[in-house]
């Protein structure tokens, strides 16, 4: 039978910065407010006591209307402060987690009300890992980190509110909570198995008093655990072991083919754009949003131009994808096309990566080849993906496509170059293309790509650096940071496609 913990946690998918008041039974106009700071209070052993901040109005005495088996609370008129103990240990009398119920009487008789959820959970403070994505593996677990810092930074930000931009599954992240500058939220697991995490993607933006968007983070929730399954190639450079937001990184099924391609980047940008809702890319569809009211939300498509095609304005329209235009070079920035806004020898403010991790060197994938293209086309048609090796390590790097810098739509195929102007051109399914961190003249930058040919498996093959223009959404392979200044002492081929 499940806890009363694990059954109520289920239907929570509320996301709320404080608690409310509820005003009723007032006489003679009385009336009185009573207020929580927080809508939810975690604490992490069986016995253990947390606080909560309590502010009231014209409410003479607090009471409780409801207390969850085991728990004890006492709220302080005088200090402001709610204090809650947790039961020691956990039977059928002594429950892990439940509502809380104050009531206040008023001084004219009437009363307010006001309700915090309790649990005994784990808590995770990922102050340490400030990076623009964090990575939350473990469930039933409330997280925290400093949300006025912007990025690796130790810049401040003014920020006054903390709220989902997008989610790909409503309810991922429950009890969001901004206090002292700290944001804090809950994680749960899946409804039929408790030790597996809720997995999934979510932006998080950090607003100012006025609602002016500061900054975004990307919070990345998976039980495939990413780092842990970080390979090391000849070269010294360990890459991460999966696509950047991705849930996995395997072939073997369709459904886990879609769950391993990860999410999809502009060069340059931080914020990330959402993947296909198909494995085979044949609805053309992206996989649904959904904001912090559980309201589908929707990528927007704007061709870049002098207002639109700016730092400034991508960073706060971060559902924005904007289009490359002949006169920006088909760059998503219209005039001034930075070449550092992704670095591979020093971690840049706008790095996608996670902390430790950040965007490649093209050089980091030289010397990868195919292992095995033996088979027949058949074999190879719905893999979506080769094993790459180096003749040492062996991993797999999937062929997710692209967003096109044109229109933002998704696209999966290979075209082999024509051998003449009259040769008619056949289009090969699937390729794979990931940006790497490597500034190129002429507003490009060099993608790593590899692709299937179907009339001829052998010919198939691999390019460290391809030029490529940076308003294509391409997947990233983050590599770890320390390994940063690893360089290939032999140039690698750069050719050049759009």
């Amino acid at each position: 039978m499940k806890s009363f913990f694990e059954q109520s946690i289920r239907w929570v998918v509320l996301l709320v910065v404080a608690a409310a008041s509820f005003v009723s039974c007032s006489k003679d106009g009385d009336s009185g407010r009573m207020v929580l700071s927080q809508s939810a209070l975690f604490i992490e052993e069986p016995g253990g006591t947390g606080t909560v901040g309590l502010t009231t109005s014209n409410v003479s005495s607090i009471s409780f209307s409801n207390l969850p088996g085991g728990w004890t609370a006492e709220a302080d008129l005088s200090t402001g402060t709610l204090r809650v103990t947790a039961p020691s240990v956990i039977d059928e009398e002594h429950v892990e987690s439940g509502n809380l119920i104050l009531s206040g009487r008023t001084t004219g008789g009437g009363y307010v009300s006001a309700t915090l959820y309790v649990a005994i959970a784990a808590t995770d403070d990922l102050s340490t890992q400030q990076a623009n994505c964090f990575v939350v593996t473990r469930p039933n677990t409330n997280y925290s980190f400093d949300a006025t810092l912007r990025g690796e930074t130790s810049e401040m930000m003014p920020t006054a509110k903390v709220e989902v931009v997008w989610q790909t599954e409503s309810g991922l992240l429950q009890y969001l909570n901004l206090r002292d500058g700290k944001v804090s939220f809950y994680v749960g697991a899946e409804d039929d198995d408790e030790t597996q995490i809720k997995q999934g993607n979510v932006l998080l933006g950090a607003y100012d008093a006025a609602g002016t968007l500061l900054w975004t983070w990307h919070i990345w929730i998976t039980g495939y655990d990413p780092v842990g399954k970080a390979v090391t190639l000849a070269n010294g450079t360990t890459v991460m072991g999966s696509n950047l937001g991705a849930m996995n990184n395997s072939n073997a099924t369709t459904d886990e083919i879609l769950e391993s391609y990860g999410l999809y980047y502009q060069w340059g940008r931080k914020e990330p754009f959402i993947g296909p809702s198909a494995y085979n890319f044949s609805m053309g569809s992206s996989e649904a949003m959904y904001d912090g009211n559980a309201k589908r939300v929707y990528n927007a498509f704007e061709a870049s131009d002098a207002t639109k095609g700016t730092l400034d304005y991508a960073s706060r329209q971060p559902l924005c994808f904007l289009l490359g235009v002949e006169q920006s070079r088909y760059d998503w920035l219209y005039a001034s096309h930075s070449e550092e806004l992704w670095n591979s020898s020093s971690k840049s403010l706008y790095d996608p990566c996670p902390k430790g991790w950040h965007v490649p060197s093209a050089d980091a994938f030289a010397g990868l080849s195919i292992a095995d293209k033996s088979g027949s086309a058949t074999d190879y048609m719905d893999k979506y993906g080769w094993e790459l090796t180096d003749g040492t390590a062996t991993m797999l790097f999937m062929g997710a496509g692209r967003r096109v810098y044109t229109d933002g739509k998704f696209q999966n195929v290979y075209n082999p170059l024509p051998e003449s102007r009259n040769e008619a051109l056949e289009a090969q399914p699937w390729v794979g293309l990931y940006w790497t961190a490597d500034a190129l003249t002429n507003a490009q930058s060099a993608a790593f790509y590899f692709y299937f040919n179907k009339k001829d498996v052998a010919a198939s093959g691999v390019e460290p650096s391809v030029a490529h223009y940076r308003a294509n959404g391409m997947p990233v392979r983050c590599v770890k940071e320390q390994l940063s200044l690893i360089h290939i002492s032999e140039p690698t081929r750069l050719r050049r496609i759009s």
